[in-house]
């Protein structure tokens, strides 16, 4: 035998030694490879198959993603990038209920909003029962010229001074009213302490019956005594009836001011 063929017959027996105690593992690839190489793969049920290099070749491997998810293009250095944080559902109608024949299946606003509730998710982008604006205003913002109610959660209407209707946050005597020594001033909406040198409505209903006695205003009675204020300055309004029906003269609104003049008589329209 020459020397070329014992060579070739040695090189036969050493491979034929390697692979005998180191074979490549079934469904590997024997192609000769550096420690931490790996050949891209693939993922099937959330699993990552590909090829690894294990002393020298290329052996199968896998990767459980679980609870992540198995994204093969998120592949980059290492083989586990390619599992990533499952992203939460976009709520979408297409995959929601849908409109059917059957009554009892039928396309409904209940079965939508029942349908949303499950994939409800604060910072998601989208206001689905149950958020609202008061829970989740990130997702439910209102619209322009409302405002969140938030014991309610809802979004309302702006609500304009002098329209009864006492919200929070809302500087609005007309509305909001004032304390027991105060009154609500309708050109500044601002409440005005009542002043010191103001009769009370005993002291005014005095003032007022001998205003009328001595200006010929006489079978009048005091029906109401209310204050109010104007530009700061405190007033008392005090409602007068008639004790004869047959009077000429009748109802009048006679205002005081904060001192305890009258400072004017009118008669209502």
């Amino acid at each position: 035998m020459s020397k070329w063929l014992w060579v070739i017959a040695f090189v036969a027996l050493a491979a034929l030694f390697y692979y005998s105690h180191n074979p490549p593992a079934e469904g590997s690839n024997a192609v000769a490879c550096s420690e931490g190489d790996f050949l891209e793969g693939y993922c099937d049920e959330n699993v990552y198959y590909f090829d690894e290099c294990v002393d020298g070749f290329y052996r199968a491997a896998q990767i459980n993603c679980s609870p992540s998810t198995c994204n093969a293009k998120a592949l980059e250095e290492e083989p586990a990038s390619v599992c990533v944080e499952a992203e939460a559902p976009t709520p979408s109608l297409e995959a929601g209920p849908k409109p059917t024949d059957d009554p009892e299946t039928a396309f409904n606003e209940e079965a939508v909003a029942e349908w949303f509730a499950g994939s409800a998710s604060c910072g998601d982008g989208y206001c689905v029962q149950p958020e609202n604006c008061a829970s989740c205003p990130g997702d439910c913002q209102c619209g322009e010229g409302d405002y969140c109610r938030e014991e309610w959660g809802s979004c309302e209407p702006f609500l304009k001074c002098g329209d009864g209707a006492c919200r929070e946050g809302e500087e609005c005597c007309s509305d909001c009213g004032c304390g027991d020594e105060s009154v609500c001033d309708s050109e500044t909406q601002e409440c005005v302490e009542l002043p010191e040198t103001i009769p009370d409505a005993g002291g005014i209903s005095v003032v007022v019956a001998d205003y009328l006695f001595e200006n010929g205003f006489e079978n009048q009675s005091i029906a109401l005594v209310s204050y109010y204020a104007s530009n700061g300055e405190v007033f008392a309004l005090v409602i007068t009836n008639c004790l004869i029906e047959s009077e000429t003269v009748c109802d009048l609104w006679v205002t005081v001011n904060s001192t305890g003049d009258v400072v004017s008589v009118a008669q209502p329209a």
